[in-house]
């Protein structure tokens, strides 16, 4: 697993946590390793696994914590896995992900982790063709959790003034299906065009 470069390596260096992939073909799942929290999980094929919590060395005496998400593509002809970009863990950032920078850690406390991401939705797995549209609506509704369970929790602390939360899932996903609409666009596929637009 790559994380973050280390600066104070010398030459700089990307900071490594090592992953290992059992296949259970009768299961249509991967047994995954992470070396981070949970230690073990079970994914199945076409789905996304829990957060899993990544601990990068970066010296003797530091380290940074990240999290991320695998998703099983297939397992067969040959294995194919997907690892998300790795986020800020939002229960112990490197650097400040919220104002003010406590709140990042005490909303993780109450709901669970989230993304941290600029941009949750995993768009540049799909322009890339590492994930189908499947894998990236999949991972969208996950997003659209993560914010539907902030709404509550802070809606039920609400007692005055105004509320707002963003919920940009939305927009996201329709500059990524646009072409399905547009039988002009580059990217229009008719078959696809069927089932996403």
């Amino acid at each position: 697993m790559i994380g973050p470069r280390n600066t104070k390596h010398s030459p700089a260096a990307d900071a490594t946590c090592p992953v290992r992939v059992q296949v259970k073909k009768e299961a249509r799942a991967l047994v995954i390793e992470t070396g981070g929290t949970p230690g073990k999980i079970e994914v199945k094929e076409k789905a996304w696994s829990e957060w899993v919590r990544f601990k990068f060395k970066l010296s003797i005496l530091q380290s940074v914590t990240g999290i991320a998400r695998f998703y099983v593509r297939q397992i067969e002809p040959q294995v194919e896995f997907y690892v998300s970009a790795v986020n800020f863990d939002p229960g112990a950032p490197l650097f400040a992900v919220s104002s003010p920078p406590a709140y990042a850690k005490h909303l993780a406390e109450q709901i669970g982790v989230f993304s941290t991401l600029g941009m949750a939705e995993d768009h540049n797995g799909l322009n890339n063709g590492r994930l189908d549209e499947a894998a990236f609506l999949a991972q969208c509704e996950l997003v659209l959790e993560e914010r539907e369970r902030m709404m509550r929790f802070e809606l039920d602390q609400f007692k005055e003034g105004f509320f707002f939360l963003l919920y940009d899932t939305p927009d996201r996903v329709q500059h990524m299906v646009w072409r399905f609409r547009d039988r002009e666009h580059p990217g229009f596929e008719p078959d696809l065009a069927r089932e996403y637009s």
